[in-house]
């Protein structure tokens, strides 16, 4: 720790200057500090008292000029909480050498903060303790009296106390906060820190035991079987094309801006929020193809329907796969009309539907929807026109390497899918697809662990015989081949 012998001070220093205080004033740093920190304050005096001048109105210039330099120590005294030890040093040196007989002739406080851009009180309170260290014979100690981690303890949270929460009390920081009994900034900075979690929960559709069993068959289904040099895998989907239809709505019922302090308000209204105007499109979106230079040959995009087969490209496969949904307007599966049609010009067109209650089963709904619907909303769109328009410009201007991401995203969604065992319980997952992209390693399919085909296979003949009321238990492969050896 630093400390100041008074006696050896005064000895040193009989004229009007000290070593200690040469050897402080010749260091740049405390220099710069002091010159700085007094233009500064100066400064910001001048302009205190220009304002300070135009609201006192009826006020005296000398009350104008006090009120002037308080606001400018203070201001000075907030952008500088803590001095260094070197610029304490520096003070306690100047005052020292002011003093006489420990007595500061009148004014000088006040002219060393300004020249040391440091408020009087801090000053006063510093020569209050150089007094004492003196009266009392010991040395002036120049630092802190802070030891270790000084300030305010942060608060620690309660995780027993957030959990015992209820869920319906954790909507918002302001429920929250009230029902653990802390501030509403305590719950803010937990959020910031990561502490406390935000999370956006949507509801999912109602999942029976058949919906299960369905939905994990179609993720085995898409599967490609191992070989003796590869793993199993899913397939890489270039002949599947997704279709499915969709409200786009000209306005949002709620909606947020930026406004300017003294903007008008938008004002926005209509007849009935039952009722505002909106247009059904029907897309269908396949796989985008690139080349070995990553130029785009194929951007996936097939339109708005109706669906033109001039869009498929003619050096593709010929056996198409049209998947949709399980609704009752769609066409059946062996309608003989598409049949006919499907089987000409060297196409061979299949119609499959997707497992029931699973929208996340496709594309469209995964990823697709939501991107084009954010674009539209930008358009703000008037009338029918305007927003037949705005949904045609979104889906022209997605870009195709973002449809190679939905693809991936929905093979990874069948992965958690078999995870769960065909529930739709899961989190989606991300997995820094644009991130990969740029490091020139994103897939083009995705590896099942051998494991958890074996598991899924267990687990889907499991569900079977209890939804068939059979009470014998699924063994492994491994376990009924000793049970067939004992």
């Amino acid at each position: 720790m630093e400390t100041i012998d008074f006696l050896s001070f005064i000895g040193n220093n009989s004229g009007e200057t000290t070593q200690a205080s040469s050897q402080a004033s010749t260091q740049p740093s405390s220099v710069e500090t002091t010159q700085a920190s007094s233009q500064e304050t100066t400064q910001a005096a001048t302009q205190a008292t220009a304002q300070a001048t135009t609201h006192a109105g009826t006020q005296s210039t000398s009350q104008a000029a006090t009120l002037a330099t308080t606001q400018a120590t203070t201001e000075q005294n907030e952008r500088r909480k803590y001095m260094k030890d070197v610029e304490r040093k520096v003070c306690i040196e100047s005052l020292l050498h002011a003093a006489t007989n420990l007595k500061l002739p009148p004014g000088t406080i006040n002219k060393l903060s300004h020249i040391h851009g440091v408020s009087r009180w801090t000053l006063q309170r510093i020569w209050k303790h150089v007094k004492l260290s003196v009266r009392l014979k010991q040395s002036i100690k120049i630092s802190k009296n802070q030891k270790g981690k000084a300030g305010r303890k942060p608060i620690q949270l309660n995780v027993e106390q957030l959990m015992a929460v209820p869920l319906k009390k954790r909507g918002n920081i302001r429920s929250l906060a009230s029902a653990m009994k802390i501030n509403k900034s305590t719950v803010g900075r937990f959020v910031k820190k990561g502490k406390i979690l935000r999370h956006s929960n949507a509801i999912k559709p109602t999942l029976t035991a058949v919906n299960k069993i369905q939905r994990l068959r179609w993720c085995m289904q898409q599967v490609i079987s191992s070989t003796i040099n590869t793993i199993p895998r899913f397939g890489d989907m270039y002949n599947v094309v997704h279709i499915d239809e969709k409200w786009f709505f000209m306005t949002k019922n709620s909606q947020t801006f930026y406004l300017a302090p003294n903007e008008v308000r938008p004002y926005r209204n209509c007849k009935s929020k039952r009722y505002d105007t909106k247009v059904m499109f029907e897309v269908a979106l396949s796989r985008a193809v690139h080349g070995p230079d990553n130029e785009c040959l194929f951007d996936g995009e097939l339109g708005c329907f109706p669906l033109t087969e001039a869009n498929w490209p003619i050096d593709a496969c010929g056996t198409i796969w049209v998947q949709q949904d399980n609704a009752t307007q769609h066409l059946q599966l062996h309608d003989i009309e598409f049949r006919n049609a499907a089987n000409t010009e060297g196409f061979n067109i299949h119609l499959i539907a997707q497992p029931p209650n699973s929208p996340d089963l496709n594309v469209l709904d995964l990823g697709f929807f939501n991107t084009i619907q954010a674009i539209q909303h930008q358009q703000a769109p008037r009338n029918v026109d305007e927003l037949v328009s705005a949904v045609k410009y979104a889906y022209e201007i997605f870009e195709p390497r973002k449809v190679n991401h939905v693809f991936l995203s929905l093979q990874y969604c069948m992965l958690e899918i078999m995870m769960v065992q065909g529930s739709n319980n899961y989190i989606q997952p991300h997995h820094a697809k644009e991130r990969m992209e740029r490091a020139g390693n994103l897939p083009t399919y995705i590896e099942v662990p051998i494991q958890l085909l074996k598991e899924s296979m267990t687990s889907l003949l499991q569900q079977h015989m209890e939804l068939h009321g059979l009470t014998n238990t699924v063994q492994e492969p491994e376990e009924r081949a000793e049970a067939e050896t004992e």
